[in-house]
């Protein structure tokens, strides 16, 4: 199935990365969607694998690598598109609150990707 390009979309369960995963079908690519529970929002296609998981811990990034290899043998786009939501009020955050809680979203969104 290399012919075709592979996209991998995280934070794919709901709203812009289900979107995301549609539209790359719809293009024609293959897609691995991953999120902490992809596998109850998305139904697997032949061009489309779930990876339930963390995308924020490294065994989950290499697992959804894996798998993109494992079926399509390729990887040619990857939206980095998985966030956390913390309910506070943003008014509510100090520097001291903030540094340990970013912690989280500086390796989903930093180091995770560059993992891949």
């Amino acid at each position: 199935m290399a012919d075709k390009k592979t996209a991998i979309v995280t934070g794919a369960s709901r709203g812009i990365g289900a979107g995301l995963v549609e539209a790359f079908l719809h293009e024609g690519y293959n897609v691995v969607a991953t999120s902490r529970h992809v596998s109850q929002s998305l139904t697997a296609l032949p061009r489309l694998v779930l990876v339930d998981g963390d995308i924020g811990k490294q065994e989950s990034a290499a697992n959804t690598v894996e798998a993109a290899i494992k079926h399509f043998g390729t990887i040619d786009v990857l939206v980095n598109n998985a966030g956390i939501y913390r309910a506070k009020p943003f008014t509510e955050f100090t520097t001291r609150t903030s540094i340990p809680w970013c912690r989280p979203i500086y390796w989903a969104s930093f180091t995770s990707p560059s993992s891949l």
